[in-house]
């Protein structure tokens, strides 16, 4: 009787680093785009980050969503966004950072601007972030 228990135990043990692994979640990242919704493989970042070896389903996973060109759709759209909790939200335009910095204080912002982010009042320092926003402008 004893060896059964044992045995008993003994696989049950082995099965918990199983069932850990497949509790895992994939790192995400958050995208919004200001036109339409484009799978990830269209997307520059995601082409970047497989070039070091972040591979969609592998070892990160992606949340796109597009706002069809209505700025309306941004606020909601970023809520969303930051409701699902990833890792890193990533935007593109003027409209889309101030939506995601509108959304969220906590998850990172990466974007890139043409405009000025202090302007948009997403940093007081284009030096040292101040804010969960960082990334890089051409102005």
């Amino acid at each position: 009787m004893r060896r059964r228990g044992f045995i008993t135990l003994l696989g049950g043990a082995a099965a918990w680093p199983l069932a850990a692994f497949a509790q895992q979640r994939l790192p995400r990242v958050g995208v919004l785009l200001y036109g339409r919704a484009v799978p990830s493989g269209d997307l520059q970042i995601a082409a970047k980050l497989a070039r070091i070896g972040y591979v969609e389903g592998h070892n990160i996973a992606y949340e796109i969503c597009g706002a069809e060109g209505d700025v309306t759709r941004l606020p909601p759209l970023a809520r969303e966004l930051a409701a699902v909790r990833p890792e890193v939200l990533v935007g593109s335009t003027a409209q889309v950072a101030v939506a995601l910095s509108n959304a969220t204080r906590e998850i990172p912002i990466v974007i890139t601007l043409l405009s000025d982010p202090i302007a948009l009042g997403l940093s007081t320092s284009i030096s040292h972030p101040t804010r969960n926003v960082t990334g890089f402008t051409t102005s």
